[in-house]
């Protein structure tokens, strides 16, 4: 099957996640000797399946009282996408994957028009360092990303317009204490943005 992240499809919508990940989790097993899944990767990406779902029941009942089981929803689907599209990479630049394991999985379509509406970054990593946060993403046939970033999970302030990954974040903490801060990035595409917010992370930062 070709190397390249573009031809994994990964659903952009909630509803569509669920049945998407479920089987996900349901055939890996099958292909672990073929592609020497490691059993404690496998163990932490099936384990996401209970969490989405309990996020999603919680985000649904609570979403017009509680903001804050939104964020954890995003944070959860988030992790899990960034997690299993890891090792799905690793699994299609393996010269044995074949199609028909792909489409068994569910992760090749057919190949249609970009919809610019539709279309949602992944951050793939984060590194904590002494100065920066550094977040990569996974920039496909875009131009680029817009970085994001909260310290509530919900007013998001325009950080930097970035080409190429890895983005960065050099502010300082307001205070001498660790601080909770939230990301995210939104494509661009000749000039604008397009689509999408990624997964929201959380990181405790302490950069002085």
């Amino acid at each position: 099957m070709a190397n390249s992240e573009n031809a994994i499809f990964y659903p952009e919508m909630d509803g569509d996640v669920m049945p998407y990940y479920a089987n996900l989790v349901a055939q890996l097993p099958a292909m672990a000797a073929k592609y020497g899944i490691d059993s404690a990767i496998y163990t932490a990406l099936a384990s996401y399946s209970a969490q989405m779902l309990e996020a999603l029941n919680q985000a649904q009942a609570t979403q017009q009282a509680a903001k804050a089981s939104i964020a954890t929803k995003n944070e959860v689907f988030a992790q899990a996408q960034a997690q299993m599209m890891r090792e799905l990479t690793r699994l299609v630049s393996l010269p044995n994957f074949s199609e028909t394991d792909a489409k068994i999985l569910g992760i090749q379509r057919s190949k249609t028009a970009l919809n610019l509406k539709m279309v949602k970054p992944v951050i793939t990593s984060v590194t904590l360092r002494p100065d920066k946060v550094v977040l990569d993403w996974l920039k496909g046939t875009m131009d680029g990303v817009i970085l994001s970033s909260a310290y509530d999970g919900i007013t998001f302030t325009d950080l930097s317009t970035d080409l190429n990954s890895p983005s960065e974040d050099r502010r300082k903490n307001l205070t001498d204490k660790p601080e909770t801060r939230y990301y995210r990035v939104r494509f661009l595409y000749k000039g604008e943005p397009v689509g999408w917010y990624s997964g929201v992370v959380k990181l405790l930062v302490e950069i002085y």
